[in-house]
């Protein structure tokens, strides 16, 4: 999946969880996922857990650690895409 198709997925995909939803249709991928759109912690979690299923991907704990903005979450889907596309080509 390309960069732009995943961002667009994601951002549709946050904006159930933020409080802020008029900040979601201008987003930036350097908006900062809990204090530009005012995630909170356990919306986050739940978030990422959509945006693995929606994907069909895994995102590992220490990857989930890494993300903060919304182009670091559109980073993690795009790798552990590609990382599940070449596993399934072995």
């Amino acid at each position: 999946m390309q960069y732009d198709e995943a961002l667009k997925e994601i951002v549709r995909i946050m904006s159930k969880y933020t409080d802020r939803r008029r900040t979601v249709t201008r987003v930036e991928p350097t908006m900062r996922i809990m204090d530009d759109l005012g995630v909170y912690s356990l919306n986050f979690v739940e978030m990422i857990l959509e945006c693995e299923e929606q994907f069909h991907i895994s995102i590992s704990d220490d990857e989930l650690g890494r993300i903060g903005t919304i182009g670091d979450c559109v980073d993690a889907v795009v790798a552990a895409q590609a990382n599940a596309a070449a596993r399934t080509a072995h």
